[in-house]
């Protein structure tokens, strides 16, 4: 998931089992859920997304552990 641009939309496919995975998912970082790329901060990180209606700012680090499925340009999003 870190490396979505501004403004792209994905579907997590998979979280990483790891220390934060559990709290990731707690958040509403489930496989199924889009996930919106909002902006950036001046070096790019934290990055802050948007999933189920609420944005969240992550760093790189714990976004690379969210697999996700980009959509295709034109696709409907859900």
């Amino acid at each position: 998931m870190s490396t979505l641009k501004t403004g792209e939309r994905a579907r997590i496919a998979a979280v990483s089992q790891g220390v934060f995975s559990a709290r990731l998912r707690d958040l509403g970082f489930v496989p199924g859920s889009v996930v919106v790329c909002r902006q950036k901060a001046p070096f790019s990180d934290p990055v802050e997304y948007e999933v189920r209606g609420s944005r969240f700012c992550l760093r790189n680090s714990e976004a690379k552990d969210i697999h996700v499925e980009v959509y295709e340009e034109g696709a409907a999003a859900a």
